[in-house]
Order: structure tokens, then sequence, then C-alpha cells
């Protein structure tokens, strides 16, 4: 079930982009991520287990994300802030100079996003191979899926954004 709200609001999100300009892209992407992230949250249930002592424990999903190994955390955290800064600063280019001189600084910029972008990729990789070999669970996998939609969804408003400001559209 999980699968197929994500699956729709991933379809339904770059849809929205191919459909949209990027001024109007970005609210609606952000409002479709809440949905998400609140449809996932609200499905999260919690479990009961018992202790050594006999009393009841109750956990949830959320409580067995938190127990992912930190160089997972800072990886994810480092590629957020740097999706981030590199968003803020694409977001800040002007067009300026002459025709040759705006294509070298939209292809400079958009160079950075692709290069990025592909670090993502290669970060989703990463998830892929360590869920698949049992190193984190499903529930971490899934987590993890979701922020990484989050940075590539960035990215690309960012890469449509820049296309829009330059009139170049590759």
């Amino acid at each position: 079930m999980k699968k197929s709200i994500v699956l729709c609001s991933t379809l339904t999100i770059f849809g929205l982009v191919g459909c949209s300009n990027s001024t109007e892209t970005q609210p609606i992407l952000q409002e479709e991520t809440n949905q998400v992230q609140e449809v996932v949250e609200n499905s999260q249930q919690s479990v009961t287990t018992p202790t050594t002592d006999g009393e009841q424990k109750t956990s949830t999903v959320n409580q067995q994300q938190a127990d992912t190994s930190v160089a997972n955390d800072k990886e994810l955290k480092d590629l957020q802030t740097r999706v981030a800064n590199l968003v803020e600063e694409t977001n800040n280019i002007k067009p300026t100079g002459g025709k040759a001189e705006q294509r070298n600084q939209f292809f400079a910029a958009e160079q950075k996003l692709d290069m990025l972008d592909e670090e993502v990729d290669n970060y989703n990789d990463l998830i892929e191979n360590r869920y698949q070999s049992g190193q984190i669970t499903h529930q971490i996998y899934q987590a993890t899926e979701l922020e990484i939609e989050k940075l590539e969804s960035q990215l690309e408003v960012a890469n449509d954004s820049l296309e829009s400001r330059f009139g170049i559209y590759d």
C-alpha cells in the first residue's frame, strides 16, 4: 500500500514538473512531498514487545529508523546540506553578459547540478545494496528512499528554474 502511494505521488510530482513552470512547481512539489510523508507517518504502527523484566515496551518505526548507523546518517545529511546549498546557489544565478557568457554560466551551473545528482544516484545505489545485503531494515530503506526522492526533486526543480531563467532547454 505504501509503495503504491509513494509511486503515485512520485509520478504526480514528476508529471507536475513536466507540465508546470518552475515557480508554480516548487510549492506543488513541497505539498505533494508533505502529503506523502504524512501518509507514511500515519501508516506507521506501534509495536509492543515484552522486555526481560516482563513489562511491555512500545517502539515505533521512527525509533527503528533512529537505529541507523551514524555513517548512513552522516552521508545523507551531507547530501541534504549540499543539495540545499547548491539549489540556493543555482537559484541566485542571474544571466549576465552576452549570449556566449550566459551559455557558459548556464552550463557551468547545470554541470554542478548534474554532478550532485549523480552523487545522489550513487548513494541511492549504495542504500539499495545495503538493504539487499540485510545491513539495513526495510523501514530504514523506505525512509531513506523517500529522502533521496526529495533530493532528486529539489535538483530537478532547480534545473528547470535555471533553464527557464536562461531560456536554454536541453
